[in-house]
This record gives C-alpha cells, structure tokens and sequence, in this order.
C-alpha cells in the first residue's frame, strides 16, 4: 500500500513539472501558480535597501544605503539599474530630541556611505531619497539592546539561551563563533515577550571558548523579510511587497550585543 501512494505522488508530480502548463498545477494546488504579467505594463521606479546600526559589527561600513532603478524583467540591462546621483537625506532624532542631519554619498556603484553616522537605542530615524522624478521616504526606530537574562548553558552539539522581553525588537539574527565554527539562526519574536534561543551546532562547545553576537530588528526588517517574495514557495506567488512609500524595499535598523561563553 506505501509503494503505491509513492508511485501515485511521483506520478503526479512528475505531470505538474513535465507537462509544461501551469493549468495542471491550478487544478491539483487550487491557486494561479504565476501572476498574469501580459498585459502588465511596466511601471519605473526605485527599489531601495538602508540600515542604520547601533553596538559591535561584522563589517567595517556600519551604515550603508543602497539605490537601484526597477528593472523590466523582459528587457532590461545590468548597467541600467545602478543609481550613481541619488540624494539620500537622513535625520535622527534622540530621545533627548535632538536632531541630526545626515546626507550619504555614492561610494561604488550604487551604494551610499555616510561614516560620521552616529546611532542609539531608541532613536527615531527619517529617510527619504530622490532620484529622477522619484521620492522615496521612510522611518524607523532603533531597537534596544538584546540582554541575555541568564546563563548560556551549553550541551554536547547545541547552545541555548534567552532574551529578555523587548517590545522594539521583532526579529532576532544569532551568530555563534568559536574557533574556526561558525552557526546562525534567525528568529521571529514576540515584541514583549522573552524569546528562548536553542541553537543546533555543528561542534561540542566548550566554556570560555566562544562569543555570540545577537542582533535585534526593528518592525521594519522583520515585515519586510517575513512578507516580502524572498524565497520560493511552490505553488505560492506573492506580489512584491514593500515597508517603503513610493517605491520598493526596506529602510531600518538593528542594535546588537556581543557576548562570551
């Protein structure tokens, strides 16, 4: 009985792939397997990524904005998507509410860089950028810094750990290094709920002997990586999605925390 339920789903699967008509697929999955993109008209504009960063980093470039014209997926160059003269304006305002003005500049190709940025927990953020006849705008605030409320309590292949509640973090990024071993995790959490860590590794760790850097995303980012089309789901089509006004893409900010087991 097994054997024949597997060659009946091999079967049909191998009709839904072969047959070369996404009609087939609609009819067993219930769902358009593609959107209807013949008559679509193709509409310009500017699809955006920045991020403003508070506490230790892996890279050297703590902030970094980067600016790309939509492309055409029927006709469209590489080279065309590169935006060299955008004018990105950020402003930050403190707790205390002072307010501080911001401009990057092009860097490489398509990437903006201001290293004067200074960045704190709980600072609201405003971006806004123009490019041709397009305006981008957005805003964000930077999340607390991840504690850790108790012990890192370390097993035979694993590690694990929590995180306080914080109702401005939703999302969590855990790099785990020791030696040459290197693990990640990423979890959605509940903004003022504590958020339990287990993490699978590849190697016995031992005590004294790593670090964990924990990174906390604001609303932004964890919208914007749990709806956006960023992976593929088969059978599953989702229109692009965007945490932006007036193009596309995701403007926030991530505080992190480094600590030792």
């Amino acid at each position: 009985m097994k054997r024949y339920k597997k060659i009946t789903i091999s079967l049909v699967v191998s009709v839904i792939l072969f047959a070369g008509c996404s009609d087939i697929g609609e009819y067993y999955v219930g769902l358009n397997m593609q959107p209807d993109m013949s008559e679509a008209p193709f509409e310009p504009g500017l699809n955006v990524f920045g991020i403003v960063k508070t506490g230790p980093s892996f890279d050297t470039a703590n902030h970094y904005f980067e600016v790309h014209q939509l492309a055409d997926l029927f006709n469209y160059e590489e080279e065309n998507l590169i935006v060299v003269d955008a004018n990105i304006t950020l402003t930050r305002q403190t707790d205390g509410g002072e307010v501080f003005t911001y401009r990057p500049e092009q860097t490489t190709d398509s990437i903006y860089v201001d290293r004067k940025i200074e960045v704190s927990a709980g600072d609201k953020w405003f971006y806004t950028c123009s490019y041709d006849s397009f305006l981008v705008e957005s805003e964000c605030i930077v999340p607390a810094e991840p504690h850790i409320n108790n012990d890192v309590k370390l097993n035979e292949n694993n590690l694990g750990f929590t995180i306080q509640p914080d109702s401005t973090a939703f999302m969590y990024g855990i790099y785990v290094l020791e030696n040459d071993n290197i693990a990640y995790e990423q979890i959605l959490s509940v903004p003022g709920d504590a958020t339990k860590i287990e993490i699978s590794l590849g190697w016995s760790p031992e005590k004294d002997s790593g670090q964990i850097f924990v990174f906390a995303y604001d609303e932004n980012f964890r919208t914007y990586y749990a709806t956006s089309n960023t992976f593929f789901k088969p059978n599953a089509y989702r229109p692009a999605f965007t945490t932006v006004e007036g193009g596309y893409g995701v403007f926030g900010a991530v505080s992190s925390v480094l600590v030792s087991y």
